[in-house]
């Protein structure tokens, strides 16, 4: 199954631009950074911490990708929600992370059972 995936990828980028292929790799990269950043996020069992410990990672990945636009991308419209985009999600970011300051901690996990 990856040997199609990877066969169709390089079939879909053999006749294209240098620029598209560029623009195609940041993108992966700030894809599968995003996918990293909220897979690994820290998590203490808490929904409303994980929750926003995974949101930090994604919001960060909208904006890694919407660089990748400004980069890359002419289109004025996609420029500007791009623009947008960095903007929101960095002002998201933080209410995210004043949140977190003001979560309560979790409890701490049962002592395990002494041996008998």
């Amino acid at each position: 199954m990856k040997l199609l995936i990877v066969l169709a990828a390089v079939a879909l980028t053999a006749d294209v631009s240098p620029n598209s292929r560029a623009f195609a790799k940041a993108m992966r990269a700030a894809d599968a950074k995003m996918r990293r950043a909220m897979t690994d996020a820290k998590r203490n069992g808490d929904p409303d911490h994980d929750f926003a410990s995974a949101m930090i990672g994604h919001h960060q990945g909208a904006i890694d990708m919407a660089k990748v636009e400004l980069q890359y991308g002419s289109d004025p419209s996609l420029r500007r929600m791009a623009q947008d985009i960095i903007s929101s999600q960095q002002q998201e970011m933080e209410v995210i992370q004043h949140a977190m300051y003001r979560l309560p901690e979790p409890p701490p996990p049962p002592a395990p059972n002494p041996p008998r």
